[in-house]
């Protein structure tokens, strides 16, 4: 989904989306029915519509764009064989919790700058992620903007205890928990890290670097 979707931006050709994935969170967001053979129809078929994409330079996702914890987990969860499906981000959370240092971030947005130690930093441009966890509850996927989620450092113990909220958006109102609106991020870490964006890595963010996304609205066309 993520390289059909460099193909696809700004262009007239849509996307029909088949729900085979690990997490399948568009598919999810755009209620696209889980049988395949009607997935496919429905692909064939369907009415098509403009959504906002994320852009990272010349990449673009149509998920999330995100830097810290979550991005780490996201990068154990890729190498993880013995687990298939939604599981494995509950099995890579708890992984990546053992030896994870929170990282010191500079996030300039529309509303404001945030400095400080930081769990992570989500850009959403879907309600969900990591296989239908409600990270940001009130984004919309065709909008024009993108809802900002700061997790600030918190301890493991706490971490694991929001932790299964986020699967039907109870973190929201959690005094670690920050959101933001906003069409644009500057994103700067104290260290080398991989930025992620739906699953995949996005590019690699050298410590001290000013790393931009932005929201492109309307530029991929779906079918659904």
């Amino acid at each position: 989904m993520h390289h059909a979707i460099q193909g696809l931006a700004n262009t007239l050709c849509a996307l029909g989306v088949i729900p085979v994935g690990t997490g399948n969170d568009l598919s999810g967001t755009l209620k696209i029915p889980p049988d395949l053979d009607v997935a496919v129809q429905l692909g064939l078929t369907g009415t098509i519509r403009p959504v906002d994409l994320i852009r990272v330079g010349e990449t673009y996702s149509v998920s999330y764009v995100g830097v810290g914890f979550d991005s780490q987990a996201t990068e154990f969860a890729n190498q993880v064989k013995i687990l298939r499906g939604p599981l494995v981000y509950p099995y890579s959370v708890i992984h990546t919790l053992a030896t994870f240092v929170p990282p010191s971030m500079r996030i300039v947005h529309d509303e404001g700058v945030f400095e400080g130690r930081v769990m992570f930093t989500n850009l959403a441009n879907l309600p969900r992620f990591g296989g239908g966890m409600q990270i940001a509850p009130q984004a919309q996927i065709d909008d024009g903007v993108l809802d900002l989620v700061i997790v600030k450092e918190i301890s493991r113990r706490a971490l694991l205890a929001v932790f299964p909220k986020v699967y039907n958006g109870r973190h929201v109102g959690h005094p670690a928990v920050l959101f933001h609106r906003t069409r644009r991020v500057e994103i700067t870490v104290d260290r080398t890290m991989t930025l992620y964006g739906g699953g995949e890595p996005m590019r690699p963010m050298a410590a001290g670097e000013a790393v931009s996304a932005e929201v492109v609205p309307a530029a991929l066309r779906v079918v659904k």
